[in-house]
């Protein structure tokens, strides 16, 4: 019969090969629970925000500085507007383009523009009614996998972050 001291040698190690076994892919499941909600979440509320900015944007088109009207907004106006619908997203890696039929304009990342006192739209062209205007949103996020990337540090950056759009075209109504 085998003493104690023999079988507890038999076992060392054990444990630490139970947790390479069991641990390791515990630890990734876990990480993947909460951030794949949260990369959803961030996903959709982007959506929201290109959608319900270009209902703003819309509502308020080049009609709104005609005729006495004073409807008219600012680029500093929709980066507020922006701001205020992202609830929960870091303001530096939000980007929003608005594309009307005179070109761009960018407001990347989107706190660039809080303090641009330029009429949006701006011509008769790019904001008279039935006109187009596309918002394109975009939001980067850190890839956390690479929290755990052995090597992650030579990586180029730019691959070390997930970038979520969402994008929306609406018709100028005034």
């Amino acid at each position: 019969m085998k003493n104690t001291t023999q079988i507890r040698n038999r076992r060392s190690g054990q444990a630490l090969v139970e947790f390479a076994l069991v641990g390791i892919p515990a630890l990734f499941i876990s990480l993947t629970l909460f951030t794949v909600p949260l990369a959803l979440w961030r996903y959709h509320t982007l959506a929201e925000v290109a959608q319900v900015t270009g209902r703003y944007v819309t509502a308020h088109g080049y009609d709104c500085t005609q005729n006495g009207n004073t409807c008219s907004i600012t680029l500093a106006n929709i980066a507020s507007y922006v701001e205020s619908q992202a609830v929960g997203m870091d303001k530096s890696n939000l980007n929003i383009t608005l594309t009307a039929a005179g070109g761009d304009t960018s407001c990347n990342p989107v706190s660039n523009c809080d303090s641009n006192s330029a009429v949006y739209p701006s011509g008769s062209a790019d904001g008279a009614a039935g006109a187009d205007i596309v918002v394109t949103a975009s939001y980067s996020v850190a890839n956390p996998i690479y929290m755990f990337w052995p090597g992650a540090s030579t990586i180029a950056p730019s691959s070390q972050s997930l970038t979520f759009s969402g994008k929306s075209r609406q018709r100028i109504t005034f």
